[in-house]
């Protein structure tokens, strides 16, 4: 697992570059709204082509301010190029945010960050992201993931996740429903 733990930087700094706020996602408990900033900054190169340079913002809701909490970043190492950030979401205790970000030309990258230590890392490929909220696998993920077969040619499949990416169960080509309850 790869893990990025430089700090977030100044807030009243980085406003200036902002454009646009978008997809606000509430953490379980009420306490923090993350959402996404596009920004005027140069384009991420990734595997798919040029991405989009956007921010993840973290606000408490019991205060005005918000903090920069992932920015995007080039990278040689796919895994750890943040760029096109997307489809946040929190763990169901809120402790952490998971997101996606454009890395591969047939893949994202999928990480998450420790909303307390704003810890990041990479957790696997996958080109959707769902967790599960309750029952047996609560805070799970699943996870469509693009895969070759040893004789050749590929296959996309819904995988069963722990929350640090260790694959549990290959759960078929078709989204699982009531056994995983997902948000």
């Amino acid at each position: 697992m790869l893990v990025n733990t430089a700090a977030p930087t100044d807030s009243t700094n980085e406003k200036q570059n902002q454009t646009k706020e978008e997809n606000p996602v509430i953490s379980p408990d009420g306490k923090h709204t993350a959402y996404l900033v596009q920004t005027n900054q140069p384009m991420i190169s990734t595997g798919l082509g040029d991405a989009l340079h956007n921010q993840i913002w973290l606000k408490s809701n019991s205060e005005t301010d918000s903090i920069l909490l992932i920015d995007s970043r080039n990278s040689e190492n796919m895994e750890m190029v943040l760029g096109s950030i997307n489809g946040l979401k929190f763990a169901p205790d809120g402790d952490y945010l998971y997101f996606k970000s454009n890395a591969w030309a047939t893949s994202d990258a999928i990480h998450r960050v420790n909303i307390k230590t704003h810890e990041e890392s990479f957790v696997t490929a996958g080109n959707t992201l769902d967790i599960v909220i309750n029952g047996k696998f609560k805070g799970y993920l699943i996870v469509s993931k693009h895969k070759y077969y040893p004789q050749g040619g590929s296959y996309d499949d819904f995988w069963l996740l722990s929350p640090d990416g260790k694959e549990i169960k290959n759960l078929g080509d078709t989204m699982p429903d009531s056994e995983y309850p997902i948000r």
